[in-house]
């Protein structure tokens, strides 16, 4: 019966590559969600501010009721 051991060489160039390929997409991705994340609470921000404008207006109208 064949005992299993542990691989001890060092990676072949094309996974070294592949690794290499998988890091700068970590990277890129990354930033896509940062940059992503800043959009979204921009706009967070801004249908904040929208609906404290339309929250004045409706009151403005009423008292002119």
């Amino acid at each position: 019966m064949a005992v299993g051991r542990p691989s001890n060489r060092k990676p072949a160039e094309s996974d070294r590559a592949r690794i290499a390929a998988l890091e700068t997409a970590l990277a890129h991705f990354s930033e896509t969600i940062e940059h992503l994340r800043r959009e979204m609470d921009i706009n967070i921000k801004r249908m904040g501010e929208m609906q404290a404008e339309i929250d004045h207006l409706r009151t403005l109208i009423r008292r002119n009721d």
